[in-house]
């Protein structure tokens, strides 16, 4: 199933997202939240700036009534400033001597006048208004310019809105850093650059950095350090324009010039997750943690850090159990440092929880994401999209164990909070129309799962614009949804429209893309166009097998697919290839027990039997057809799938039977009997009994080949019995024609 979660942006797990601050003082209608919700509501001044406002009266020390009391007071005076009043950008110097205004409160002020000004250069779906309404927790605490700066780079750069507010987190916190370091550089040219970037003409400051970088590098015989440091200036710069290629460079010059410097193997690690180069970034996180471990004893959170950053990118890399483990260490630190009740061991539950799903341990995960659920609950209270958000993550395992009610119920209580805190209109919302609709898909109804695709679509057109690569997403969804219906030519103009957004979007190389071929590939195998389906699924192959690796799950799904095409054109031996190597992948990442294991079993005994029957029905090969026969009920055993198991061993008893094997067909035909009887007694019902007289019929056939005529004619004369007993006219023709009487 199709369904997208953007991370290559949240992979600087380093950085905390600002939700994850320590708890509050206060809690319920109380909380600082609540407060900023209800003035925002009477004075007409944005949430998170009142929020904002809350939180710097309580770091001066004022007690909860104060903090109150002085917060709308200072509202109240803002009213009348002319700046409110005319929707100016920024407060004047003199209204912020007028209110009484230390730099920390006219930020706030000025960030409520940015983002209702008619200044404002972000517009639509991608504005920091818009990302911020309803979520009172997002103030950046730096320049309303620079932030606007940092904003429109991302429009310009078509991140998704579903990741442009951790990535505008992202960009702020580098930015932040970024700034600290300039301000502790003693040359000029980063005073200036610092300046800039307060202006927000990054481009400008960006070419002072590299002009400061050169007049280093002309020094390095005596500067190595100061040029390090001048390099990871640069990168972060460049990181902010979310050139990574430029970015990587210049954290790679930086490690060379200093290796000793964890901060610059984190920012080096940090950029190759964003790049997919997994193993490169495991490289640096691990030489990183090495020197921090030695160097920071004291402050045990710098390896939590790196532990979580370790364990996103093996998780990425589809080796499941190493992520658990470092995440796990993560847990084990901040458990210690924050407390159990703080959002960053929530955090930690998450990811553990996120990893135990993809290993398919539903049940583990749940209890992880309801751990998650239980602490942000009481940090954010009930209604905070951030709940939504487990309650998404607790639906989506429900999802794939199978529990499509319980999915709903808990997609439909994420949808209740985010349509009050976001609005009916907001891609959030969208997103959980897109998750309702795959639900029903699974539950079979179709109709009902279209009218929610078309929901999601309808939202995202508007907020979006319609080359979206959320609105691919829908299209895609839909392709599933009418291919289920057998409206195979429709289902596939919508993959192909898909395709037409991601390859624009992402490139041709790209695992989104992938996607796109594979869902054709599927499409086109409906229709029984096996060529063309064969042509798309390598196509997915080859950019997965590139940018996730040879061993990555995705990669095992194309194989399988490519399996399944290959067996529906006949051509089992090539199908049985595909499904083995697809086994052999999904065997490591999940394990033997995983429900994609024991379909891959299933795949390779249905190819092998139908191989086997072909050579002995059609090619008449009789003992070429054997093997086949008996590698299927070996992977229908493994399987654990005993209906299967027991019919590919009563064929492989009837092919010995035939070729005169009579030892080896007695021994098949007695297990069928046994594994017959088993089935029985479990269910309690004798679903079996006419197929085990038919075995016993060919045992007595073995018997009398093998010259145990006496045992045989013993078991043709019980047989003959219960055939007359029970009027089983077929066994009572069998007996007759082989001349069979009392």
């Amino acid at each position: 199933m199709k369904k997208r979660f953007f991370l290559l942006f949240c992979l600087f797990v380093g950085i905390c997202p600002l939700f994850a601050q320590p708890n509050p003082s206060t809690f319920g209608d109380n909380s600082p939240a609540i407060i900023a919700k209800n003035f925002s509501a009477v004075y007409g001044v944005r949430a998170d700036a009142v929020e904002a406002i809350l939180k710097i009266y309580e770091k001066d020390g004022l007690n909860s009534a104060r903090r109150k009391s002085s917060t709308e007071s200072l509202l109240k005076k803002y009213q009348q400033a002319p700046e409110k009043k005319s929707r100016a950008p920024l407060l004047s110097d003199a209204t912020k001597k007028d209110l009484g205004l230390s730099p920390a409160l006219a930020n706030a002020l000025d960030w409520d006048l940015y983002a209702g000004s008619k200044y404002l250069t972000t517009t639509g779906i991608n504005s920091p208004a818009v990302v911020a309404e309803g979520d009172v927790n997002i103030w950046y605490g730096i320049p309303p310019k620079a932030l606007r700066a940092l904003a429109t780079k991302l429009e310009e750069d078509k991140i998704t809105f579903e990741e442009f507010q951790k990535k505008l987190d992202t960009q702020v916190e580098r930015f932040k850093e970024l700034e600290k370091s300039l301000v502790s550089r003693e040359d000029e040219m980063a005073k200036e650059a610092k300046i800039l970037l307060d202006e927000g003409k990054i481009d400008e400051a960006v070419k002072v950095l590299q002009d400061r970088r050169y007049a280093f590098q002309k020094q390095r015989e005596r500067l190595d350090k100061r040029e390090a440091e001048s390099a990871f200036d640069l990168g972060n710069a460049f990181s902010i324009q979310l050139k990574y290629k430029e970015a990587t460079q210049q954290f790679q010059d930086a490690v060379a010039l200093d290796p000793k410097n964890s901060t610059y193997l984190l920012a080096l690690g940090n950029i190759e997750n964003t790049n997919a180069h997994y193993d490169s970034a495991i490289e640096y996180y691990q030489k990183a943690l090495a020197i921090d471990t030695v160097a920071f004893k004291d402050q045990p959170e710098r390896a939590a850090v790196l532990y979580g950053s370790l364990g996103f990118a093996w998780e990425a890399k589809g080796q499941y159990q190493y992520a658990i483990n470092f995440y796990e260490k993560a847990l084990a630190i901040d458990s210690i440092t924050f407390g159990y009740k703080d959002p960053h061991v929530a955090t930690d539950f998450n990811h553990l929880g996120s990893a135990w799903k993809k290993k398919g341990e539903h049940d583990l995960a749940i209890t992880f994401f309801e751990k998650a659920l239980a602490i942000d609950s009481v940090a954010f209270g009930n209604k905070h999209p951030r709940v939504a958000i487990r309650y998404i993550s607790l639906g989506e395992t429900f999802w794939r164990k199978g529990e499509y009610d319980h999915a709903i119920a808990l997609y439909e209580k994420a949808l209740a909070i985010d349509t009050v805190a976001l609005g009916n209109k907001h891609p959030h919302v969208a997103t959980l129309f897109n998750d309702l609709g795959l639900a029903w898909y699974e539950k079979g109804e179709f109709n009902r799962a279209i009218a929610f695709f078309e929901k999601a679509l309808a939202i995202d057109s508007i907020v979006l614009g319609n080359k979206h690569p959320f609105i691919a997403t829908r299209y895609s969804n839909l392709g599933l949804a009418w291919q289920a219906k057998y409206e195979y030519d429709l289902a596939i103009v919508f993959y192909e429209k898909a395709l037409a957004i991601d390859s624009v979007t992402f490139g041709n190389k790209h695992p989104e893309v992938a996607n796109d071929f594979n869902n054709l590939g599927w499409g086109w195998e409906a229709k029984g166009e096996y060529d063309r389906a064969i042509a798309f699924y390598e196509k997915a192959l080859a950019i997965d097998s590139i940018v996730l690796g040879n061993k990555h799950p995705n990669v095992a799904l194309r194989y399988s697919n490519l399996g399944s095409a290959w067996e529906a054109k006949g051509e089992y031996d090539c199908a049985i290839v595909y499904f083995e190597k697809a086994l052999a992948i999904d065997s490591v990442a999940f394990g033997n027990k995983h429900p994609k294991v024991v379909v891959g079993y299933i795949n390779i005994a249905m190819a092998a039997n139908n191989q086997g029957m072909n050579l002995l029905v059609i090619s008449k090969k009789i003992s070429e057809a054997l093997p086949y026969l008996q590698r299927s009920f070996e992977n229908a055993k493994k399987a654990r799938n005993f209906d299967l198991y027991l019919s590919f061993l009563y064929k492989i008893g009837l092919l010995c039977h035939l070729m005169h094997l009579y030892s080896d067909g007695l021994t098949y035909f007695e297990k069928s009997i046994v594994v017959s009887q088993e089935l029985d007694q479990k269910s309690g019902k004798p679903e079996h009994t006419i197929l085990i007289r038919e075995m016993q019929y060919h045992s007595a056939g073995c018997l009398a080949g093998l010259g145990r005529k006496e045992e045989a004619n013993k078991l043709y004369q019980q047989l003959l019995k219960e055939a007359r007993e029970t009027n089983d006219t077929r066994l009572l023709e069998d007996l007759k024609n082989d001349g069979i009487k009392d």
